[in-house]
């Protein structure tokens, strides 16, 4: 009788694992991007992690990783073009374009590589909290320098080497399109 019990019981809980679809998590957890953003810039994994904390205290995980290269495209010390790559966990990998304007940008065509995480405004959790403190928020520490901006119904979290940007560089305004 107790050995009845227990293949029904164990047939009842199969049945129910079986019957409840898996989870799957849209966004990229810290320690993944922590490992991309270390493979592009050719850093130490705990270094990007450490410089990506405050954004993950702040937002959560993000749905779009994009990393790339941009420069100036003419003589303008306002504006930045940027190509690369997009990568999301639900999606195919697609070639993204960027223009940046912003203040004290370098106008030479030197290549700077850049990272950006974006963030669905209307699928960040205690989005209220979160809206009231998004801004043109720039954190220069020793290896990044991080900016955040919203932009077209998303957060933008750029990230570039400190030493590529001029100290008293801005960016202002962020757009992407598809390539």
């Amino acid at each position: 009788m107790i050995k009845r019990k227990c293949c029904l019981t164990l047939v009842l809980l199969l049945t129910a694992c079986a019957s409840s679809p898996p989870v799957f998590d849209e966004t990229f957890s810290s320690s993944e991007i922590a490992a991309m953003t270390s493979e592009y810039f050719n850093l130490d994994t705990r270094a990007a992690g450490l410089a990506l904390k405050p954004t993950y205290a702040k937002y959560g995980a993000p749905h779009i990783f994009i990393s790339g290269n941009m420069s100036a495209a003419d003589d303008q010390s306002n504006r930045l073009h940027g190509v690369g790559q997009s990568a999301a966990k639900l999606e195919a990998s697609e070639s993204v374009y960027w223009l940046v304007t912003g203040e004290d940008l370098p106008a030479q065509s030197r290549v700077i590589k850049t990272a950006h995480l974006i963030y669905d405004k209307v699928k960040i959790e205690s989005l209220e909290d979160v809206l009231s403190s998004v801004g043109s928020l720039s954190r220069r520490g020793q290896i990044f320098t991080v900016f955040e901006r919203e932009a077209d119904g998303q957060i933008v979290v750029t990230l570039h080497l400190t030493d590529d940007l001029p100290k008293n560089a801005s960016l202002d305004t962020i757009q992407f399109s598809p390539l």
